[in-house]
């Protein structure tokens, strides 16, 4: 197809790229002819071979058959265009066109031939100064010529004279001022050194894994690593899934600290504490002292008996207690006739 019957909705001038949406709707960067082309389903079954004609175009305000930079005019807004050379389609459909000539980008809600959200001239419509007439920014633009959007929504723009490619999180989706999403400020930038936060730079480098001269195409892979055509110094460079969701952070558990052991007790897992009996046991033959949760006492004697006391566990007072014999032999968890029992029960610890 071209121009040599005249222009109309099955010619085209100098066409530089195209994208296919969900439908299999067809999309092409007319550029010359300052317009977007799209054909509906061309690739379906019942469609001809060949005589494809386009069913709707962008910027020419709906016109098939004229063919003007901004329609042969100085005016620029959401509906016109000037050499587009970028062209490509999110999973919802929303149509992205780089504006080359008007240093901007141009996004189109489904069904829609007047812009929903300009990218590059800080939001207005009406302008189409490269970086605005001033420095480059997060917000501006200098012949924007590749564009791809990922799943996630972000879009890449190859910024080309500022020798970069900027990257937007979600632009399309509800604005969060923590994430960066629902703007038309760019989050990221590639190119311009290796810390991608360097929006004010545009250096044209040149051998280096960082540096970026005059980029042109850019595709992302299935796992989301970028390629990016490094025009001017003749290579493609890989970005390794520049833009990972942030990872939830980790729960974080606090240690609790280690009674040390004593002759009678054992602690494990909660902070030292001194149990101080109230009461003084007295054990017939055999007595038994347990102490809940953490700490286990347990002492032997010749015959079986009960103990006939109980003692209280508190904490934080240091005590002795001292076994008070009856007829039978005094069983105790030391050798000695008096014990000092040291535990660490988390509450109240009860000796039978």
């Amino acid at each position: 197809m071209g121009d040599s019957n005249g222009i109309g909705a099955d010619s085209l001038c100098n066409p530089v790229d195209v994208a296919v949406d969900s439908s299999g709707n067809l999309y092409v960067a007319d550029a010359d002819n300052n317009r977007v082309l799209e054909y509906l389903t061309p690739f379906a079954i019942s469609a001809p071979i060949a005589g494809q004609s386009a069913g709707q175009v962008w910027g020419q305000n709906g016109s098939f058959t004229t063919t003007g930079c901004n329609f042969g005019t100085a005016t620029i807004n959401g509906l016109s265009m000037c050499l587009p050379e970028g062209v490509t389609v999110d999973r919802s459909n929303d149509l992205y066109v780089s504006d080359t000539d008007n240093n901007r980008v141009l996004e189109f809600n489904p069904g829609d031939t007047v812009a929903d959200n300009v990218f590059g001239q800080s939001g207005i419509f009406t302008s189409g100064l490269c970086n605005g007439g001033d420095v480059p920014s997060a917000d501006t633009l200098c012949t924007p010529r590749g564009l791809v959007t990922d799943p996630s929504g972000d879009l890449f723009i190859s910024d080309t004279d500022n020798s970069r490619v900027l990257e937007f999180n979600q632009p399309l989706a509800a604005l969060n001022a923590t994430t960066g999403a629902g703007d038309t400020t760019a989050d990221l930038v590639f190119g311009q050194g290796g810390g991608g936060t360097s929006f004010t730079t545009q250096v044209c480098s040149s051998s280096s894994a960082t540096g970026i001269c005059n980029p042109a195409g850019i595709s992302l892979d299935g796992p989301g690593n970028l390629y990016v055509a490094d025009k001017t110094n003749n290579r493609v460079l890989r970005f390794d899934q520049p833009v990972v969701p942030s990872a939830s952070p980790t729960p974080t558990t606090t240690a609790t600290a280690t009674a040390s052991d004593t002759p009678t007790a054992t602690a494990t897992d909660t902070a030292v504490a001194t149990n101080t009996p109230t009461d003084t046991p007295t054990a017939t033959d055999t007595p038994t002292a347990t102490a809940t949760d953490t700490a286990t006492a347990t002492a032997t004697a010749t015959d079986t008996a009960t103990a006939s006391a109980t003692a209280t566990a508190t904490v934080t007072a240091t005590s002795t207690a001292t076994d008070t014999p009856s007829d039978t032999p005094t069983a105790t968890a030391t050798p000695t006739n008096t014990a000092t029992a040291t535990a660490t029960p988390t509450d109240t610890a009860t000796a039978t």
